[in-house]
Order: structure tokens, then C-alpha cells, then sequence
């Protein structure tokens, strides 16, 4: 993948587009539209840069609403690898990175993303209302993990499709 992002000519503004597109395929439901804009958004985005992580964490909303958990995982390793996505923003990452791990029965590491995702709401963008319900949910998945004490899954066995529902704020 990494080798992709740093391929061919590269258009900030077709990235933009692609995305907001995505963005209003992803509003009305039409996920392999939305799949399909985020991907033309992520290849033409600079790297590295805030577009181009901007267009894998959306990307990840899509991948997780079709349980591709490994696929997520990857999209929102670089995104937060590049250091391009916005701090603000950085609980909808960790959130989604929480939930992929989960459903890959990578319980240490969906621990450690609720945490992050707890610490990172200090700093997001999430209105008032809304927050104190998403730390209440995140700590009691993140404790209902630790309580389970369930040592991670073996990464050879096919993963389980058990996790929780996909939870998505905004795109």
C-alpha cells in the first residue's frame, strides 16, 4: 500500500473532490460509492499529507461498516503513521481502529485503542452532548475487554465476526 500512495502524479484538489464526494455517497448509504470515491481520494492525495489521511479514515468508516477489519486496520495505521490527520479528529480513528481490533479478537490491542480513543476526546471536536456518552461507551467496551482478560487470538485461526456494532460520527 505504502508503495501505491507514493506513485504517479499526484491532485490535491481531484483528492478533495473525491473525498467530499465519497462523503455524500457515505450520507446516503451507497457504500460501494462511497468505497470507490475514498479509493480515488487516497491515491491521488499527496504523501504525506492531511488529505490523504483525511481520505483513509474515511475510507475505514466504509471498510468497517463491511466488517473488513484487517483492511481497516491498515487504512488507519498510516493514516495516523503520517501524522497528517488532524488531532481534533484523532478519536474517530482510534475509535475505529478499537473496533476492527475487536472484531479481529485482538483484544490487547482494541484495549489500547479505547484508551486512546479516551484520551484523544480531550481534544476533539465532539459536541458536549455527545461526549460524555462516548466516554461512557468507550471506557465500558474498553472494561468489558479488560474484565473478559481473554489472551489475543491466535493469529493463524480465521477471525470471528463478533464484534461490536460499527459505530461512525460523522465521515
Amino acid at each position: 500500500m505504502r508503495a501505491l500512495l507514493g506513485q504517479g502524479g499526484k491532485d490535491l484538489a481531484g483528492s478533495l473532490a473525491a473525498r467530499e464526494e465519497g462523503n455524500a455517497h457515505f450520507q446516503a448509504k451507497r457504500l460501494r460509492e462511497a468505497l470507490a470515491c475514498y479509493t480515488r481520494a487516497v491515491l491521488a492525495a499527496p504523501c504525506p499529507g492531511e488529505e490523504l489521511s483525511l481520505a483513509l479514515v474515511n475510507r475505514a468508516a466504509v471498510l468497517g461498516r463491511a466488517a473488513m477489519h484487517r483492511e481497516v486496520v491498515e487504512d488507519l495505521s498510516l493514516a495516523l503513521e503520517d501524522g497528517g490527520y488532524p488531532s481534533h479528529l484523532h478519536y474517530k480513528a482510534w475509535q475505529r481502529l478499537a473496533v476492527a481490533n475487536e472484531g479481529l479478537g485482538r483484544t490487547v490491542r482494541a484495549r489500547e485503542a479505547y484508551t486512546r480513543l479516551l484520551d484523544s476526546l480531550d481534544h476533539s471536536d465532539v459536541p458536549t452532548g455527545k461526549l460524555a456518552k462516548m466516554r461512557e461507551d468507550a471506557a465500558r467496551a474498553r472494561d468489558t475487554l479488560e474484565q473478559q482478560g481473554r489472551p489475543p487470538r491466535d493469529e493463524g485461526r480465521p477471525p470471528r465476526d463478533e464484534g461490536r456494532p460499527y459505530m461512525a460520527h460523522g465521515g
